[in-house]
């Protein structure tokens, strides 16, 4: 994120939310932050689990625009860039973004195309267009919403997500199914 190429309008902040780390994370964050090119602010949620940090981050959040990236995501140097300049355009309230996965190594070929979704891979196509359906929910990984979206819908639903010995996930496909009902 420190790369982050923006327009100047724009102004922004970077929330990092500890999710029950056992970790040096804060001290790591305290080192990021020193020298950071905006304010760089971590908060901590006992509670295990997305939905969980997803809310906390939208109560700590200082904008009224709110993008979620994932810890092991590496967006574009315009990727803050893109979602202003879609919302802007577009007087829309959520932007949903490709992701893509960088590979180490060869990719088995027992992996199809299929399976991919399941590392996170995100690709509604090259055009930018409206997601008005279901069949099209967005990923944590690259997402934004303004933050009117929760004052009116609610935030996550904590009953939802990995957690523990739960591999089910479902909360951002919740939360998109509840954006499209208004």
């Amino acid at each position: 994120l420190r790369r982050q190429i923006v327009p100047p309008a724009l102004r922004w902040e970077v929330l990092v939310v500890d999710n029950n780390c056992t970790d040096a994370t804060p001290e790591l964050l305290r080192r990021a932050a020193e020298g950071f090119p905006v304010p760089l602010r971590h908060c901590r949620v006992p509670e295990q689990g997305v939905s969980s940090a997803g809310n906390r981050g939208v109560a700590e959040a200082r904008g009224v625009r709110l993008a979620f990236v994932d810890d092991d995501t590496f967006p574009d140097e315009d990727w803050l860039g893109a979602i202003w300049r879609t919302f802007e355009a577009h007087g829309c309230h959520g932007v949903v973004g490709k992701i893509g996965l960088a590979w180490l190594a060869d990719r088995p070929r027992w992996l199809t195309e299929d399976l991919l979704g399941f590392l996170g891979r995100l690709d509604y196509g090259p055009d930018e267009r409206p997601l008005t359906s279901n069949a099209e929910p967005p990923n944590g990984g690259n997402m934004a919403f303004a933050r009117m979206v929760f004052d009116k819908i609610g935030g996550f639903d904590p009953a939802l997500g990995r957690k523990r010995r739960s591999l089910w996930g479902d909360e951002e496909p919740d939360l998109f199914r509840r954006f499209l009902a208004v």
